[in-house]
């Protein structure tokens, strides 16, 4: 083989790469949702992080993106050396990395393999071979003892959240093929697992976000993508509130909402300050970069967020959201819209995306995708074919990659 056909094979190489890391952290994902133990986590994640940064540094780079990786580097690297998680390092360079292979085929990877495997989980759980299928305990704050399924996910949260990830890609990958009893029956089928789970949160989310998808669907205006950044703005601005009026909820004077919205949200947030002896979440356990000693587990991802990665990260992983919405606006992808704002939104509530596994996190593909620029696809760059007249940028590119 002469250096021409290595030249040529490298595409190839790149995105078996990718594609076969990103497998494994899906892998790694399943396996911590069934309560299997992985002894090997961090060898797991160092051979991922191997396959990826390979990937990553044999695509092809301009000087600004050279310029860009090793900003984005030692940033993450610094992060992970001052508080000891390798999380932001390793999510750069899978993102970085992403670059390789179209958002399509891997969001495509990822939900049918997370698909696969919630499948088996819960066969799995109702043979008897492997995991519970349901838990018996005393739900929610005075409540009484409830029989809930968990389908072998062990605890029906989880069950209802990998739904609604599912939801969410499913509704993204298919939209150009939804039809309006679609969406009625992915109400339904949200409903259905809302009687199982009793999980209020992903259902209420699941509802609109079907809702959503279908609005945007039928009828897209302009003023929607600044709506969703507003959202998101809002997510984040309540998210910050809550950990500073933690404190205040049991005894003292503090204000009727957070009351009131801690009754709803279970507790969540009196246990941002009760739930742990470092008072874990509260906002004075903040520090700019965190540090070692942040590695409390608690509900509510943006406040876990910027707890244990630190304020600075957290305002920039704010600003490349929106940034996010702008180039989705931009490429008219009105579907990725709908998939970014949810996640925020959930994030306010759950932590699930907020984790070492990346694997959960689908929106870092989105990021590679359209933050830097990797697809140069943007409104007005797209090659129009013959037939393509009167599409959206976006509609062409998927219409491509199927």
């Amino acid at each position: 083989m002469n250096g021409e056909q290595i030249k040529n094979k490298i595409p190839q190489i790149r995105s078996a790469l990718f594609l076969t890391g990103l497998f494994l952290e899906v892998l790694f994902v399943l396996i911590d949702k069934s309560r299997l133990s992985n002894p090997y986590t961090g060898a797991c994640f160092r051979a991922t992080f191997l396959l990826f940064l390979t990937a990553m540094l044999l695509e092809e780079h301009s000087k600004k993106e050279w310029i860009l990786m090793v900003a984005v580097l030692l940033f993450t690297f610094f992060c992970y050396r001052w508080t000891g998680k390798n999380d932001l390092l390793r999510a750069a360079v899978f993102v970085f990395a992403s670059k390789t292979v179209p958002l399509r085929k891997s969001l495509l990877l990822l939900f049918r393999e997370t698909l696969a495997g919630c499948l088996l989980i819960v066969f799995l759980s109702l043979t008897e071979l492997f995991g519970e299928r349901s838990v018996t305990t005393v739900f929610r704050t005075g409540g009484e003892m409830q029989t809930r399924y968990s389908l072998g996910f062990g605890h029906p949260n989880a069950l209802h959240c990998m739904f609604y990830m599912l939801l969410l890609m499913g509704m993204y990958l298919y939209d150009n093929r939804m039809k309006l009893y679609h969406y009625l029956l992915l109400l339904v089928a949200n409903g259905g697992v809302y009687a199982l789970t009793n999980s209020r949160t992903s259902f209420l989310l699941g509802i609109l976000s079907v809702l959503f998808a279908m609005l945007l669907h039928y009828r897209v205006r302009a003023w929607m993508y600044a709506a969703g950044a507003v959202l998101v703005l809002i997510d984040v601005a309540f998210s910050v509130e809550c950990a500073y009026m933690s404190f205040l909820w049991r005894g003292l004077p503090g204000s009727p909402f957070f009351i009131r919205a801690d009754q709803v949200l279970n507790g969540r947030i009196a246990n941002l300050y009760y739930g742990t002896e470092a008072h874990a979440g509260y906002i004075e356990s903040w520090s700019l970069f965190s540090s070692p000693r942040a590695n409390e587990y608690f509900d509510m991802g943006w406040v876990r967020f910027f707890y244990w990665y630190g304020i600075i990260p957290g305002i920039l992983a704010v600003l490349l959201i929106l940034y996010l919405l702008y180039r989705c606006q931009q490429e008219r992808d009105f579907q990725a819209l709908m998939l970014v704002v949810s996640c925020c939104t959930y994030t306010v509530i759950e932590a699930h995306l907020v984790s070492v596994y990346i694997g959960r996190n689908f929106c870092l593909l989105f990021i590679g995708a359209y933050c830097l620029g990797a697809r140069g696809q943007a409104k007005g760059k797209v090659k129009v074919l013959p037939g393509d007249e009167g599409k959206a940028p976006i509609d062409r590119i998927r219409q491509r990659e199927e």
